[in-house]
């Protein structure tokens, strides 16, 4: 039987085999540490967006586009392999497909089921299993039978168990109200959790707080990344040039501590003469000139960024000590809780007072499971 080609061995031996061939092509033959970076992520970019891609046509036109690239890159043409990495354009066969699709007219939806009906019919299943379980009932029910008789078995089952629940609840006594957190990047935001607002009750302030700074500090950590990878390849350039202009040929393996040690120096404003170890001025660290005027604005951008977010950590901490815990917000919610707790087992005395007595099991409308969503539990 003939098969998609995305589930032949050979396709995926082949695409994997031109990927592999791609990043040691790139590795040799491109020079800068941010430009070969560029490719690769662009290249595999490519390949994971088009992994599920059925159309033949298409992922024919992607492959002959990599073997393209592979042969710009090693004759140095960089303009072209740049102008084949940005094109966007989409093949025809595509927007022969897309074009199909919105011609397509949908199906008309079918009606949505009674969320309340759902829940029954889910109630009566979980029923019948158990009690086929127990050997209590058979594998063949008809569905009169289901609907006339052990529906509302089912439903009283289920309010009885409801009840027993609501009992050992009301008997722990008012609910605990305690201190919580979530994270938020670096920073940890504290509140107040309690029944009174948790879940669906939670303050819309207090969600749009936790959203927003999440994406802020994920925002800035990004940018650190960023930094990171300008940081190399400065660190390149600025090695480069000292290479061009003093015939020193310098190494540093690793970024992250030559941009500690380019920080440390810019603080301490020290200039020392090096002529030990170059004719260039240099710093008493051993550093090119060439090499900190390169790393320092991309050393600085980062300790603000750091000290954005060191900022925001502090002020929810010093909101927790001096607010939460200091002016009254536990308390607050003790109350409310306390009062809640209270109306809840005044409102579930009731209804074991006055109506669950005159329950009938298959009135619908008078059955335990009617009784407590009248009385909302």
């Amino acid at each position: 039987m003939l098969k998609q080609f995305s589930e032949l061995k050979d396709h995926h031996r082949y695409v994997l085999r031109l990927y592999r061939y791609t990043i040691r092509t790139t590795h040799f033959n491109v020079s800068s540490i941010l430009y070969r970076k560029q490719i690769t992520n662009k290249v595999r970019e490519k390949i994971n967006n088009n992994r599920n891609n059925k159309s033949s046509w298409s992922v024919r036109n992607l492959l002959e586009q990599l073997e393209s690239l592979n042969r710009y890159i090693q004759s140095g043409e960089y303009k072209q392999a740049e102008k084949l990495l940005s094109e966007s354009k989409k093949s025809d066969n595509l927007k022969q497909i897309k074009e199909a699709i919105v011609k397509i007219t949908p199906k008309e939806q079918p009606p949505r089921q009674d969320p309340n009906l759902l829940r029954q019919s889910n109630i009566l299943d979980k029923y019948i299993k158990i009690k086929r379980s127990q050997g209590k009932l058979p594998h063949q029910i008809t569905k009169l039978m289901k609907r006339k008789l052990l529906l509302p078995a089912a439903l009283d089952w289920h309010a009885k168990l409801k009840i027993a629940r609501i009992e050992a609840q009301l008997e722990k006594g008012v609910p605990e109200v305690y201190l919580n957190y979530t994270r938020a990047g670096p920073s940890t935001i504290w509140f107040v959790r309690s029944p009174v607002n948790k879940k669906k009750a939670q303050s819309k302030k207090l969600s749009n707080l936790i959203e927003t700074t999440r994406k802020e500090n994920q925002d800035i950590l990004d940018s650190l990344d960023v930094c990171k990878q300008n940081a190399e390849w400065a660190l390149s350039e600025a090695l480069w040039e000292e290479t061009l202009l003093n015939g020193n040929i310098l190494k540093f393996d690793d970024t992250e501590n030559i941009l500690k040690r380019v920080d440390k120096i810019v603080n301490s404003k020290e200039l020392l003469s090096a002529g030990t170890v170059t004719e260039n001025l240099k710093y008493k660290d051993g550093i090119p000139i060439s090499v900190i005027s390169w790393l320092s604005p991309i050393s600085d951008t980062m300790n603000k960024l750091n000290n954005t977010v060191q900022k925001r950590a502090r002020y929810f901490d010093r909101y927790k000590d001096n607010v939460i815990l200091k002016d009254g917000h536990i308390d607050y919610y003790k109350k409310k809780t306390a009062d809640m707790h209270l109306r809840r087992k005044a409102r579930f005395q009731k209804m074991m007072e006055e109506d669950v007595p005159n329950r009938s099991i298959f009135d619908m409308n008078n059955n335990l499971y009617s009784i407590l969503e009248k009385y909302k539990f």
